[in-house]
């Protein structure tokens, strides 16, 4: 997940109250890449506590709701799609150093692919306290156009046959649901059918 030069990181904490062995057990934590600064592809430093928010297991402070929210700077590194011809800030950065700070969002990550049919039928909800946000409140939940645009259409190489379909159809539901956007052998994923 992204570029993790330098490997991990270990911190010595304390184990659990009801541990009476006393010793300490490593923490694991990424690479702080350029913090406190952006990366050099532009990815902030991952909020502090991204590691509780992401937990599922972690009653206190686990929620799917704020970690989203917490990884949202990070979709780009998830993807290798490049930028569109005219650029939608599409572009993948998964070579930010930055990346890697954000390992503890691939729940998210793996929710957000947790789908029925097209891109757009996502299915959050799961019988646990962590998944706090029903899908039909994602888009208010985010509020970000531009993440959006990079978790719908980031599965592209070519992202133009499919920015014209949906012109052409006015719907991204409608648009998602060609089977041929989706099929590797169809004319608009870009590749010769023949190979």
């Amino acid at each position: 997940f992204g570029s993790d030069e330098g490997g991990k990181n270990t911190d010595e904490v304390d184990r659990d109250e009801n541990d009476d062995t006393g010793i300490p057990i490593p923490l694991y934590t990424y690479n702080q890449g350029n913090c406190p600064n952006s990366g050099s592809l532009g990815v902030p430093c991952a909020p502090s506590d991204i590691g509780e928010v992401c937990d599922k297991y972690n009653r206190s402070s686990g929620s799917l709701r704020s970690c989203l929210l917490a990884c949202e700077p990070s979709i780009c590194c998830i993807h290798d799609a490049p930028e569109s011809d005219p650029p939608l800030g599409l572009a993948n950065c998964n070579q930010d150093e930055n990346c890697a700070q954000y390992a503890p969002c691939y729940i998210v990550w793996w929710k957000l692919s947790d789908m029925v049919g097209p891109a757009t039928e996502f299915m959050l909800e799961q019988n646990d306290d962590f998944f706090d946000v029903p899908s039909d409140e994602l888009v208010n939940v985010i509020g970000n156009q531009d993440f959006f645009q990079q978790l719908l259409f980031h599965h592209f190489d070519d992202i133009e046959p499919v920015l014209d379909l949906l012109a052409q159809s006015g719907s991204i539901q409608d648009t998602f649901a060609l089977p041929e956007i989706w099929d590797a052998n169809s004319a608009i994923s870009g590749k010769d059918p023949s190979t």
